[in-house]
């Protein structure tokens, strides 16, 4: 049973850590190298921050551009407003000049046949109705009076019409006038209405671009801060490195003798320094830069060598790791860590705890990666190795 168990264990631990190595590399970095670095992150601050100040004042100026737009766009309305309520107007007035003339020749209408039965009657009846005035009349004068009497009422009828024939003539002038300045105002109102549609459009494309300026405003503050937290984690590895450096003077000089193993009276190794296939895919071949040692959860991880801790913090594709520095640019590293019980600048001895093993970062079971590297460049840790 113990041996399935063994076997299992071997064929499900991780290995390849080739693709996640920044962290122990930097660690393991000398000084001059870790300035350079520090350099080189210093002018992509600079860069991040001249695009920052940029994009801010791009922002700054299309937001300035949608103000005005917004401005121009109440003035628009406003505008078209008062065009609309005049076109209101004008529509009515127009409905009431047509009420007019339509009143107008109506009346004119009624006037006219009134006129027309007159002038049939008198035309048809004429001379009984000079004699019937004539009998009727008191007097020569009075005969007289009534033939002007009646002349006048014709008259009348005549000049009745003649001024609604007018007065229809004039209201048919006003409506086409009304109707005139009621197309001038529609024409007004669909330019307005185009020039609000342009402004609309117009400030859409303004408020697009501002939301991706403030993203990428977003973005660069995001570098920025990342930038700076790699800064001072540099400036930290550079007093480190100096103070290990003005340590080492007087420390003893690791000569490259044989290292302890990482998880004591566990010799058995899953995966060595070598190319495999990655365990997660089983397709890319792909280079393990340490060797695995199978253990469970919780089982203690121990110096291989005494030295100081330059490392102790979550990696990517590590996990929780902790890496050593044994001096004479000798360093080790035990990664996918459960726990770890040293921290930075603590000085270690041979076979002390430093960590429990486990299975974080990139990982399939639990185990101890561990590295031997030589001037921050990995090697075969089997040679090291001592039991």
């Amino acid at each position: 049973m113990k041996k399935i168990l063994v076997f299992i264990l071997i064929t499900v631990v991780t290995a390849s850590f080739c693709t996640h190595f920044t962290f122990a590399a930097t660690k393991t970095k000398s000084i001059s190298d870790l300035q350079k670095e520090q350099k080189n992150l210093k002018s992509n601050k600079n860069q991040t921050q001249n695009l920052l100040e940029q994009t801010k004042s791009q922002k700054e100026s299309v937001f300035s551009e949608i103000e005005k737009l917004n401005s121009t766009l109440d003035q628009v309305q406003d505008e078209l407003d008062k065009i609309n309520a005049q076109l209101e107007d004008t529509t009515k007035l127009l409905g009431d000049t047509q009420n007019q003339l339509k009143k107008a020749q109506d009346e004119g209408d009624h006037q006219w046949q009134t006129l027309k039965k007159r002038l049939r009657f008198m035309y048809e009846n004429g001379r009984i109705s000079y004699l019937q005035v004539l009998i009727h009349s008191k007097s020569f004068s009075d005969f007289l009076n009534r033939i002007e009497y009646m002349s006048c009422v014709v008259k009348y009828d005549q000049n009745i019409f003649d001024k609604i024939k007018k007065n229809e003539a004039v209201i048919a002038s006003k409506k086409e006038e009304v109707e005139k300045e009621k197309q001038n105002i529609e024409v007004l109102v669909s330019n307005q209405v185009a020039k609000k549609h342009s402004i609309q459009s117009a400030k859409e494309k303004k408020d697009a671009m501002l939301v991706k300026l403030s993203q990428e405003e977003q973005k660069y503050i995001v570098q920025l801060d990342e930038l700076e937290k790699s800064s001072k984690s540099i400036e930290k590895m550079i007093r480190l490195a100096q103070e290990q450096a003005n340590k080492q003077k007087n420390a003893r000089v690791y000569t490259g003798g044989k290292f302890g193993y990482p998880v004591p009276g566990r010799y058995q190794i899953s995966s060595g320094f070598e190319y495999r296939k990655n365990p997660f895919t089983g397709k890319n071949t792909e280079f393990h830069s340490g060797i695995d040692f199978p253990a469970p959860t919780g089982t203690n991880v121990v110096a291989a060598a005494d030295g100081v801790v330059v490392g102790a913090s979550y990696v990517n594709g590590y996990g929780n790791a902790v890496i050593i520095n044994h001096g004479s640019g000798y360093s080790t590293l035990y990664g996918h860590n459960s726990k770890l019980v040293v921290k930075v600048g603590d000085e270690v001895k041979r076979g002390q705890v430093i960590a429990k093993a486990g299975s974080t970062g990139r990982s399939t079971g639990p185990h101890c990666h561990f590295e031997v590297r030589i001037n921050g460049k990995p090697v075969d840790p089997a040679p090291y190795l001592k039991k």
